[in-house]
C-alpha cells in the first residue's frame, strides 16, 4: 500500500517517463530487500534430483521390497515376517522421505535446509563463500551438481538447489560480503 501511495507521488512529479521507471525500479529493489531481510517473505527452493543419486536410492527401496517379497525361503514366523517387514519398511519410508522432503527456505537472514528429517538453520550474515563442487560426500542434496556453502568458522554444507542463479542472487541481495564461484 506504502509503495502504490509513493509510486503516485513520483508519478504527480516527475516528467520523464524514464526517470519514473528508475525511481521506481529502485525503490522496488529497495522494498524488496527490506522485505526478504525482514523475513516477510520465505523463498522456497527444491533440491536439483539428480541420475546417479536417484538410482542408488530407488534401486535400494526397490531392493529393500523385492527382499520381502521374493525370498526364495521367505520367513518362517510370525515375528520374523514382521521384523522384516518393519526394518525393509521403515528404511524404505525414511528413503522416500528424503527424497520428496528435501528443500531450502530462505527466510529473512537465515538459511533453512532440510533433508528429510534433518535440518539445518545458518545465518545468511556468517556466510563466507560458496562453490560449486561434485563432491559425493554425504548431505542434503539429491544431486552430484552442488553448493558448497562455508559458513561460519568451520561451518560447511552441500547444496543443490533447482535454480542455482536465483538461490546465489538470494543470497547476494542479502549478504553482499558473500564469496561466489559458481562458474
Amino acid at each position: 500500500m506504502a509503495f502504490r501511495k509513493l509510486s503516485g507521488f513520483l508519478n504527480a512529479f516527475f516528467v520523464s517517463f524514464n526517470t519514473v521507471i528508475r525511481i521506481k525500479y529502485y525503490y522496488r529493489r529497495f522494498f524488496y530487500k527490506y522485505i526478504l531481510m525482514r523475513g516477510m517473505i520465505t523463498m522456497r527452493f527444491y533440491s536439483k534430483k539428480g541420475l546417479i543419486t536417484g538410482l542408488l536410492l530407488w534401486g535400494t527401496v526397490a531392493f529393500l521390497i523385492g527382499s520381502i517379497l521374493f525370498l526364495p525361503g521367505g520367513p518362517e514366523g510370525k515375528g520374523e515376517i514382521i521384523t522384516a517387514v518393519l526394518v525393509c519398511g521403515l528404511t524404505s519410508a525414511f528413503i522416500i522421505w528424503l527424497w520428496f522432503g528435501t528443500y531450502y527456505e530462505i527466510n529473512g537472514n537465515q538459511l533453512k535446509v532440510v533433508g528429510g528429517p534433518f535440518r539445518w538453520k545458518i545465518d545468511s550474515m556468517t556466510m563466507k563463500s560458496i562453490r560449486k563442487t561434485r563432491n559425493p560426500l554425504s548431505s542434503p542434496a539429491l544431486s552430484l551438481n552442488r553448493l558448497e556453502i562455508l559458513y561460519g568458522k568451520w561451518g560447511t554444507v552441500m547444496i543443490s538447489p533447482k535454480n542455482e542463479e536465483e538461490f546465489c542472487e538470494t543470497l547476494r541481495k542479502i549478504n553482499s560480503k558473500i564469496d561466489f564461484n559458481i562458474k
